[in-house]
């Protein structure tokens, strides 16, 4: 009976949108990430889910809440990071040059910093942002999305 109840609620959660256009689980997941006061959060999901959409939802809610300015997206390769472009995240730069911007000192404190595509980042730029995300207060966040399929390949 309780894995019927169960089942049940994640088909609902599937099927019933948020007034954002999110889906309960994406939602869910995106509040948990924005609120948890860690400073990596983890959201995969297989090929197709809406991880890059829920991801520009976050960098939306953020930016209206922090201002603007205070999200940035990045990715490995330059269409990944398009993409965040093309989903509603404002300022995406690809990992080379989003490290190159916190090194000369143009990502602020406070700021949420999107990794889309996370499984294909290379460890050190991981370790690079995760470390500068936990010297410059605890409402810098890393936001790491990854692909499963691609993890799974490794």
């Amino acid at each position: 009976m309780l894995d019927a109840q169960l089942r049940g609620g994640a088909h609902d959660a599937h099927a019933q949108v948020t007034r954002h256009g999110l889906r309960l689980d994406q939602a869910a997941a995106i509040y948990h990430a924005l609120t948890s006061g860690r400073t990596v959060e983890v959201i995969t999901g297989p090929a197709g889910t809406g991880k890059t959409r829920a991801l520009a939802a976050a960098a939306q809610a953020w930016a209206q809440t922090h201002g603007p300015g205070r999200v940035v997206g990045t990715a490995t390769s330059q269409n990944a990071t398009n993409e965040l472009l093309t989903a509603g995240v404002q300022v995406a730069a690809n990992t080379t040059r989003l490290l190159g911007r916190i090194a000369h000192g143009q990502i602020g404190p406070g700021s949420l910093i999107v990794v889309d595509e996370g499984s294909m980042v290379p460890i050190t730029h991981l370790a690079t942002l995760t470390d500068y995300a936990a010297r410059n207060s605890t409402f810098c966040t890393v936001s790491r999305l990854t692909d499963c399929r691609a993890s799974q390949r490794s």
